[in-house]
């Protein structure tokens, strides 16, 4: 397993003295009852622009936060914005003034929660990019080219090889390295002070 992660995600490997000083990325997503694919594919997407962002800018990755905010999925799985944001809000002050990590970047999967980590990514000192953002300004903007994004993103997964995710990524991949190499970071409030 670790030769694995070594070779596909030498960032989740990262010690606390690697990120010190660093960027570290924080992929999250959410865990949904879709109708096909893998529940986590929001958290996978996630992850894949993550692994590829670090070992291209050398930054940490940490493990996936993978419940998200899904009010149409909430009898099945998530969380609530208050709980998301207090959970988040937690993960970044740890990033930032335990590990003492210079960058945070957070990797969207899911859009769900685009309105609560946006807000405490900003409020944090983190810069914050929601990937449905840069698949709709792929050329998948309706409901059917979505879910059509979504069946090529399962088949990359299960078996890899699929050039328009790819290309997605790849757009990510250069989105989170540029906010490494420019983000401004202001010093991040107590995890507390950031309410919902």
């Amino acid at each position: 397993m670790l030769g694995f992660l070594k070779e596909r995600c030498p960032g989740l490997l990262s010690t606390h003295r690697d990120v010190r000083g660093s960027a570290i990325i924080v992929p999250v997503g959410s865990y949904e009852d879709r109708p096909t694919g893998p529940a986590a594919l929001d958290t996978f997407l996630a992850l894949i622009v993550a692994c590829e962002a670090g070992k291209r800018c050398g930054a940490s990755v940490t493990p996936p936060l993978s419940f998200g905010h899904s009010p149409y999925h909430r009898a099945w799985a998530g969380m609530s914005r208050e709980v998301l944001a207090a959970a988040f809000a937690e993960i970044v002050f740890t990033a930032k003034k335990l590990l003492r990590a210079e960058r945070v970047v957070v990797v969207d999967g899911h859009y769900g929660n685009k309105p609560v980590l946006e807000r405490v990514a900003a409020a944090m000192g983190a810069a914050y990019l929601n990937m449905w953002d840069i698949i709709s300004a792929s050329g998948y903007r309706s409901s059917e080219s979505m879910m059509r994004f979504e069946e090529l993103l399962t088949e990359h997964i299960i078996s890899g090889g699929r050039p328009e995710v790819e290309e997605v990524v790849e757009r990510a991949v250069g989105s989170v390295c540029s906010a490494i190499r420019s983000h401004n970071v202001p010093a991040a409030g107590p995890a507390h002070e950031v309410g919902y």
